[in-house]
């Protein structure tokens, strides 16, 4: 029984453990635990013996077993008398073998009736910890209440800038939205007139090319029809001096011929492909060879006329 008793209060120190005070504070859940594990263990022991010899024998079991228990033995023979009783002083001479059973079972009621003091006293302290902390939370509650009105207040009206923004918002949209049609209108009346002058310009243009073309082809043609001219008169003095001059005439007539069809060609070819500048230098040079070409034959035609006469 008494060692079913041991590995009980054993098994419940393990499994609830606590901390041991200090000398000169509350006793803890963790003393009254060690105080009775040794009493359990020291049962057969104790019954013999008096209250401070129980408590001295006590202390001497937990400071060989429980490093942390700092009470002393009269602190622990005070805690096995009546609560309330100081019994410190109690004497400790020689008892009889019922007083001692009876000191003993005394002393274990006395301390669990201890232990149950201190824990209704630790229970009453946490009640008016928590009465208190009540209080603090009740004022706590009633300032976030408060402040949650305030909210609300402020939430109201930040609901109703809400709506009025939104009103207004629609309003420039719908404003925005007139403006944007005119402006859509506006663009595209301006595009459709830059359209219409950037037509007139491009057939400005094309009208400016083609009146520099046919200049250019009449100037072409004027230069063909005087080379042609200047050939025929050539050719009719050559004709004249046909027997002094037939071999160097005949080439150098082929030649030109040849030489002015060919620089014609690609004077055209120049302006169909659109190199205007280029067209317009060659066409240049070949005026210029047209005219010595002419004066080289009137030249021949003068001197066969003064081999004539």
């Amino acid at each position: 029984m008494h060692l079913l008793v041991f590995v009980l209060l054993l098994t419940f120190a393990c499994v609830c453990p606590a901390v041991n005070g200090f000398p000169g504070t509350r006793y803890t859940a963790k003393d009254y635990q060690d105080i009775q594990l040794a009493m359990a263990a020291l049962e057969p022991l104790l019954r013999g013996l008096c209250a401070a010899a129980i408590a001295k024998k006590i202390l001497e079991w937990l400071s060989t077993r429980v490093q942390t228990f700092r009470r002393s033995w009269g602190s622990i023979m005070s805690h096995m008398g009546p609560p309330g009783v100081d019994i410190a002083a109690a004497r400790t001479g020689a008892i009889t073998r019922a007083s001692a059973a009876r000191n003993f079972a005394e002393a274990q009621l006395n301390l669990e009736a201890q232990r149950a003091a201190t824990a209704a006293e630790e229970g009453r302290d946490a009640l008016v910890a928590k009465d208190v902390e009540i209080v603090e939370l009740e004022k706590e509650l009633k300032a976030k209440r408060a402040e949650r009105n305030t909210l609300a207040v402020t939430v109201a009206g930040l609901d109703e800038e809400r709506n009025e923004a939104q009103a207004k918002a629609r309003q420039l949209s719908e404003e925005l939205d007139k403006v944007n049609d005119q402006l859509m209108e506006s663009n595209a009346a301006r595009a459709a007139a830059e359209l219409s002058a950037q037509e007139a310009i491009e057939a400005k243009v094309e009208e400016e090319k083609a009146k520099k073309e046919a200049q250019f082809q009449a100037r072409l043609e004027t230069v063909k029809a005087e080379h042609y001219r200047q050939q025929a008169l050539n050719s009719y003095a050559t004709k004249r001096k046909l027997t002094e001059f037939l071999t160097d005439s005949a080439n150098r007539d082929v030649s030109n011929e040849f030489d002015f069809s060919l620089q014609t060609h690609h004077v055209g070819q120049m302006l169909s492909n659109g190199d205007a500048a280029a067209a317009n230098e060659a066409l240049e040079h070949l005026e210029r060879a047209l005219i010595v070409y002419n004066r080289a034959g009137s030249s021949n035609e003068a001197g066969s006329s003064s081999g004539s006469s």
